[in-house]
């Protein structure tokens, strides 16, 4: 079995990880928009809270929506 220590490690771990992703993800989707002329992007899931948090201190609007139609998605609009 693995110390605490060692399971919080693994996980910052991940999360840094999962993070480094995302915002790569966002930056693809926000230039892909941005060369179709457009102010807002999709993303077809719910974004980390810490990735939300880099997008608003970008000064970028962020809204996630959450429903039985269409599912769960982070809207990106600047």
């Amino acid at each position: 079995m693995i110390t605490a220590a060692e399971a919080r490690k693994k996980i910052e771990t991940l999360n840094t990880k999962i993070g480094q992703e995302e915002k790569e993800l966002c930056e693809k989707k926000i230039n892909d928009a941005i060369e179709q002329c457009k102010n807002s992007c999709s993303i077809d899931r719910i974004l980390s809270q810490p990735t939300q948090e880099w997008l608003k201190s970008l000064g970028y609007s962020v809204t996630v929506i959450s429903n039985q139609k269409d599912g769960s998605y982070t809207d990106i609009s600047w």
